[in-house]
C-alpha cells in the first residue's frame, strides 16, 4: 500500500478482499478497517457487511455443512488417529463402547445417505467422497483421538471393560471415550462398574473343555494356548504370533475362529500379499489378524517381523491417502497344514513366533459343521472367562511366556520347524555342534573339514546342502554358535581358515569339572540346599541372549546323593523334586 502526497491510499484492495488478520496488515489499513466496520470477528461480521452492501451471500458448500455436523455432535463423538503430519488420518466414531474405526467407504457411504437427505440437488459420488475427506481433515485438526494408557490392561467387553490389575485382580470399569479404546468383544459380561469379577474354570460338563483336552491333551500345552488366546483380548503388544499348525481336522483352525469371533474388528490376510501394493489395507483398526493357511515357503519376512513388533509400516489405501508410520497392536493367529517355513536365518522370525503342534486328527465322520458357532452360543462366556485367565497369567508375569518357561512338546516343535527349513541348523542340533571357547587354536579343525563334515550329515539326511558362501554366512547368523570365532594362520606353507567349533559329546573330563565346581558351590552358604544348575558348555555368558538360550545339560547337586547330570527339562525337574531342592543359577565352562 502506498500513501499519495495528499494523503490518498493509492493501491488499496478491493472493497471486500479475502480476510486477514489484524495483525498482518500496516496500521492505516487497520484504520480503515475499522472505519468501514470490518473489524476482527470472522465470517459473521463480513457476511453482514456484504449484505448490508447489497451483495448476494452463498450458503457454505456441501462438505462444510457435512464437517459442521459431525464436529457438532450431533451423530455422537467423533475422533482422529494420525500419526505423520502428511499421511492418511484413521477416523473413529464413539459407538457407546468403543472409538469404531470408519473406513473411507464407510464414510463416503454415510456422506451419501446424508446428502440424500439435506442436500439431494447435490449428491453424487464425488460429491460423497469429497464431504468426507473434508470433514476427515477438519475432525484431524479439532477431535484427536484420546490416547490410551498403556499402563492400564483394559479389556472392552460389549456392555463394561474389564481391568485386569498388577496383583490379578479383575474389576469392572465403565466405558468412556476418555480411555482411548479402539476395539471390544462380543460378550457381555455379569458385572457393574466398580465391582470384582472372578473368572470361573470350565465346568466339568462344558463341551469346549471336553473338545480342547481332546484336540490338546497335554495341559501345559494347553496353559500356553490359553495364554496365546488370553493376549488376544489385551490392549498391548506382545511381538509374538501363535502359529499352529497341523493336518486337517486337527483343531487348530476351529480355536482361531473362536478367538475370532470374540473380537469385533478382524483382519483375514495371505502373508505372500504383505509387500503387495493395498496388502496390508484391511489392517487398519483391526485388533486380531488371522492368516488361515499358508500356501507359499517364500513369503514377507521382514514386513512380517514389522507388524509383529508393533513397528511402523506404510499402509496404502484405496481411494484414501496412505498411512505412514502405522503401528498395528493387533495380534496374529497363523493356521497352516505344514510347520512354519522360515528362509531368514538371523533368528528374527523365529524369536517371534511360537509354533504349537496339533496331532490329534478327528475322523471326518465325526466332525460338526459349523461346531464353533454352537459352543459360541452355548458358552460364550465360559470361554471367554477361560481366555481371561490366560491373560490374567501374562500380566502378572508381565510378558507372555518366555521360550524357557514352554512345555517340552512346545519346544520341540519349534526346534524340528527350524530344523525342518534350515539345513545349517539340523546339521548344528542333530551333531551336538558348538563353539569351543576353551579350545587352544593348536586344536581348531579347518573350514574344509567342518563344511566337509556338514555336508556329510546333511546329505545322509537327504537335506540339499548348502554352497560354502551361504553356509558360513549361516554358521555366523545362528544363535547356537555363540562364541564362534576364526582364524588364519599358515598351515604347510598355506593360509588356511581354522574354526573354533566342534561336534559329537563334549569331553566328559569337562563335564566331571563342572560337577566337582557345583557340589562345591552346593555346599556353600549361600545355595545350602539341593538345587540344579543349567550346564553351557560352549557358550560366552556375557554375549547377548545367553541366559535365554537352551543349555547343554542340567546337573542336579545337594543331599546325599552325589552330583548328577541330566540331560532334559523334565529329568530335571524330576531330580530337583526328588531331592526337594530348587533350581537356582547357571555355570558355564569358563567358570
Amino acid at each position: 500500500m502506498v500513501i499519495a502526497a495528499n494523503g490518498a491510499v493509492v493501491n488499496t484492495p478491493a472493497a471486500f478482499p479475502g480476510r486477514r488478520k489484524s495483525s498482518d496488515v500496516a496500521p492505516i489499513e487497520r484504520a480503515r478497517r475499522r472505519a468501514t466496520g470490518r473489524v476482527e470477528g470472522g465470517a459473521k461480521n463480513y457476511k453482514a457487511l456484504r449484505k448490508s452492501a447489497g451483495e448476494t451471500v452463498a450458503a457454505p458448500s456441501v462438505s462444510k455443512q457435512f464437517a459442521d455436523r459431525l464436529l457438532s455432535g450431533v451423530d455422537g463423538p467423533w475422533a482422529v488417529s494420525a500419526g505423520h503430519t502428511s499421511g492418511g488420518v484413521i477416523v473413529h466414531r464413539w459407538n457407546g463402547i468403543y472409538w469404531e474405526h470408519v473406513g473411507g467407504a464407510d464414510g463416503s457411504a454415510m456422506a451419501a445417505d446424508w446428502l440424500d437427505a439435506a442436500a439431494p440437488d447435490k449428491a453424487s459420488d464425488k460429491a460423497a467422497t469429497s464431504a468426507w475427506m473434508y470433514a476427515s481433515a477438519r475432525l484431524r485438526h479439532n477431535r484427536p483421538l484420546p490416547e490410551s494408557d498403556e499402563r492400564r490392561n483394559l479389556i472392552p467387553c460389549a456392555n463394561v471393560y474389564l481391568e485386569i490389575q498388577r496383583d490379578g485382580g479383575i474389576v469392572g470399569v465403565a466405558p468412556s471415550p476418555t480411555l482411548g479404546m479402539t476395539h471390544a468383544t462380543k460378550i457381555d459380561v455379569p458385572v457393574e462398574p466398580g465391582e470384582a469379577y472372578k473368572p470361573q474354570p470350565l465346568p466339568e460338563d462344558s463341551n469346549f473343555r471336553a473338545w480342547l483336552e481332546t484336540a490338546q491333551p497335554d495341559p501345559a500345552v494347553r496353559a500356553l494356548i490359553q495364554e496365546q488366546c488370553g493376549i488376544t483380548l489385551l490392549p498391548g503388544n506382545y511381538s509374538v504370533a501363535a502359529w499352529w499348525y497341523g493336518d486337517a481336522g486337527s483343531g487348530k483352525s476351529m480355536m482361531a475362529e473362536i478367538c475370532a469371533a470374540m473380537q469385533r474388528q478382524v483382519a483375514s490376510i495371505h502373508l505372500d500379499e504383505l509387500s503387495d501394493a493395498f496388502g496390508l489395507e484391511s489392517i487398519v483398526g483391526a485388533s486380531l489378524i488371522v492368516v488361515d493357511e499358508v500356501e507359499q515357503e517364500k513369503w514377507a519376512e521382514s514386513r512380517f517381523k514389522s507388524l509383529v513388533s508393533g513397528n511402523g509400516v506404510n499402509v496404502n489405501r484405496k481411494h484414501e491417502k496412505a498411512l505412514l508410520s502405522y503401528h498395528s497392536k493387533a495380534k496374529w493367529i497363523i493356521t497352516s497344514n505344514p510347520p512354519p517355513f522360515v528362509r531368514d536365518k538371523s533368528d528374527g522370525v523365529w524369536r517371534r513366533l511360537c509354533p504349537v503342534k496339533w496331532s490329534v486328527i478327528v475322523p471326518e465322520d465325526q466332525r460338526k459343521e459349523n461346531y464353533q458357532s454352537e459352543l459360541l452360543a452355548n458358552e460364550g462366556l465360559a470361554i471367554l472367562d477361560w481366555m481371561l485367565e490366560g491373560a490374567r497369567r501374562v500380566v502378572l508375569r508381565g510378558r507372555f511366556m518366555p521360550e524357557q518357561e514352554r512345555p517340552d512338546a512346545v519346544r520341540e516343535a519349534k526346534t524340528y520347524a527350524q530344523t525342518n527349513c534350515d539345513s545349517v541348523l539340523a546339521w548344528i542340533t542333530e551333531n551336538n555342534v558348538r563353539a569351543e571357547t576353551n579350545l587352544e587354536k593348536d586344536s581348531w579343525k579347518t573350514q574344509n573339514k567342518v563344511y566337509e563334515h556338514y555336508c556329510e550329515a546333511t546329505e545322509a539326511a537327504h537335506r540339499a546342502v548348502l554352497d560354502k558362501t551361504p553356509f558360513w554366512r549361516a554358521v555366523h547368523a545362528s544363535t547356537k554358535l555363540r562364541g564362534f570365532a576364526k582364524s588364519n594362520r599358515r598351515q604347510d606353507g598355506k593360509q588356511v581358515w581354522f574354526a573354533n567349533l566342534a561336534w559329537g559329546e563334549p569331553q566328559q573330563s569337562t563335564l566331571e569339572a563342572l560337577a566337582a565346581q557345583a557340589q562345591k558351590l552346593s555346599t556353600s552358604s549361600a545355595l545350602g540346599q539341593p538345587y540344579a544348575m543349567p550346564v553351557d558348555l560352549h557358550g560366552d555368558p556375557f554375549a547377548p541372549g545367553f541366559f535365554e538360550r537352551e543349555p547343554d545339560a542340567w546337573i542336579v547337586c545337594g543331599g546325599a546323593d552325589a552330583p548328577v547330570q541330566v540331560n532334559s527339562p523334565a529329568a530335571r525337574d524330576a531330580e530337583v523334586e526328588r531331592r526337594r531342592g530348587a533350581v537356582h543359577g547357571c555355570i558355564n565352562s569358563k567358570g
